[in-house]
């Protein structure tokens, strides 16, 4: 009876890629087909060292990481580049409600800090936090779902609500470079620093462009006294 029913909700409502719109089986668990999975542009071992940013010639740092040689993060990861079937994920993740989609985004972040950090070392997983009013306009963040997925995986303690972002910054998406790196500057603040006081710290956020966000982040964890920091993203742009 149990197969019976679950073949009439696949009949009636069929699960479907929410990229591609090809049809999965019923149980299927993260709902992108494996064509549009293998459709995304992973960064591999071609990135920066600092930054992470995908560099297809090779190379141990891009020219904005030359130039600047005083990051308070230890590196940053990202999992793909911002582009294609990943940045359509992102923003139905971010701006249609697809939070189930965090199940396989995650994914994507778990392989990425399993190849470049050593967990055993982390104290903290802090997601990169968002302004109060915009939460409440959204109704989550979507960098803590991704945290407590990562921190459930790793079985590592989330920290919510002690990094703060205490300045309603304009969308990072509509500036360049340089009004990207003043529009972040004095907008987070930690609350309680004696829990960050020598700890290491992952660091995530859905996407980075030009690592303004990351940094100001790390400034304030380094303030507060932080070890180390690890910073990971989804995309790359």
């Amino acid at each position: 009876m149990a197969t019976l029913a679950q073949h009439l909700l696949q009949f009636l409502f069929p699960i479907k890629c929410v990229t591609c719109g090809a049809d999965l089986p019923a149980d299927d668990y993260y709902r992108i087909c494996p064509k549009c999975q293998l459709d995304i542009k992973i960064i591999g071992k071609f990135h920066c060292n600092i930054c992470g940013s995908y560099m297809p010639d090779g190379g141990e740092h891009c020219y904005h990481c030359l130039k600047k040689t005083n990051y308070h993060f230890e590196y940053l990861r990202s999992s793909g580049l911002y582009s294609g079937v990943l940045r359509g994920l992102i923003h139905k993740f971010k701006y249609k409600n697809r939070d189930y989609l965090s199940r396989f985004l995650s994914r994507l972040l778990v392989k990425t800090i399993e190849t470049n950090i050593n967990m055993e070392e982390i104290d903290y997983i802090i997601p990169v936090p968002m302004h109060w009013l915009k939460k409440i306009k959204r109704g989550y963040n979507q960098t803590e779902i991704l945290s407590q997925d990562i921190g459930k995986h790793f079985n590592k303690p989330v920290m919510l609500n002690n990094l703060i972002r205490i300045k309603l910054a304009r969308p990072q998406i509509y500036l360049k470079r340089e009004e990207r790196l003043s529009n972040v500057k004095k907008c987070f603040k930690i609350k309680k620093p004696h829990f960050i006081n020598n700890k290491n710290i992952i660091l995530i956020d859905d996407v980075c462009t030009t690592c303004a966000t990351i940094e100001e982040c790390s400034i304030e964890l380094k303030r507060s006294g932080a070890n180390k920091i690890y910073a990971v993203t989804v995309a790359r742009d």
